[in-house]
């Protein structure tokens, strides 16, 4: 089974691979879709492979207790980014957590997107507080320690190279290159997520930027446009098979894209906030595109 920046591998044999490349939530895997591929697993083992910025906090949640609860045993590898609600999800991996070389792991406290009045502030506060003590709690019933250390740890937004989240019991050893995947390369610059303490050996480099990772760019496959600056002009000629890419993988690629018919934009920063504000004001999550 094969989505964006999402794959599956041998659900049917004594293994499977599960490699989550993508933010979390609405902008990138649901947890309504990952756990609709997930119990089609019949594996006695899953190898869980990540590299993702984050994003929303029920999504994140659902998806690891979903891996909690299946009857494999988990294993987990951070290939390249694990940040926000995917560091958590790593967490459930019953098996064994792996930092790749190289890999990054990040923590921080969840973030929302509210309006109204001081009762639905007041709401929202006590939201974020319940939000980040049922995370620290995880981190804290993996790795040690107590619940307000961690919290002290996400209210910093503590980045950990891979030796360092060993060391700090957020993952069990460190590993070299993993098994292959058509997904593997993805880099995220997380420098557009709002991330507020982003140390430099995390921020990605003019020349990370170069090339596309993706083999074959005129699929359709959800892709960081932005990230694939030297394949500009070629996905430009391609408008036609990758014209429902959302707005911010299209920012990069300049005003003739966006004047093509092949243009959807995403909803506007007002546009989430009327949408929030007419379903109850609040959105919880964990990346930082305003609570997503």
């Amino acid at each position: 089974m094969s989505r964006s920046w999402y794959e599956i591998q041998n659900a049917a044999a004594a293994e499977a691979d599960i490699y989550l490349y993508n933010e979390i939530g609405y902008w990138g895997v649901t947890a309504q879709s990952f756990v609709d591929a997930l119990n089609t697993v019949k594996a006695k083992v899953i190898n869980l492979f990540v590299n993702s910025p984050g994003g929303s906090v029920d999504d994140g949640m659902a998806i690891f207790n979903a891996l909690s609860r299946h009857p494999a045993t988990v294993n987990s590898t951070v290939d390249g980014l694990a940040a926000s609600s995917a560091s958590f999800i790593v967490q459930a991996a019953d098996g064994k957590r792996s930092m790749g070389k190289g890999s990054t792991m990040m923590i921080h406290e969840p973030h929302l997107m509210a309006m109204g009045d001081a009762e639905t502030m007041a709401k929202a506060i006590e939201m974020l507080n319940t939000y980040g003590e049922n995370i620290a709690g995880i981190y804290a019933g993996r790795a040690g320690g107590s619940v307000e250390d961690w919290r002290q740890k996400m209210r910093a937004e503590t980045w950990f190279k891979a030796q360092d989240a060993v060391d700090a019991g957020l993952a069990d050893d460190m590993v070299g290159a993993t098994g292959a995947s058509n997904l593997s390369g993805r880099v995220f610059n997380v420098a557009k997520y709002g991330y507020r303490h982003i140390p430099k050996w995390a921020q990605v480099k003019n020349e990370d930027m170069a090339e596309c990772a993706v083999p074959d760019c005129g699929d359709g496959v959800s892709m960081d446009v932005a990230l694939c600056a030297g394949h500009g002009a070629q996905m430009m000629e391609m408008d036609k098979t990758i014209g429902g890419m959302p707005l911010q993988l299209l920012t990069d690629l300049g005003s003739e894209f966006r004047k093509s018919a092949s243009y959807t934009p995403e909803p506007t920063l007002e546009e989430l906030f009327q949408k929030q504000a007419t379903s109850g004001g609040i959105s919880v999550g964990l990346g930082a595109r305003g609570g997503d």
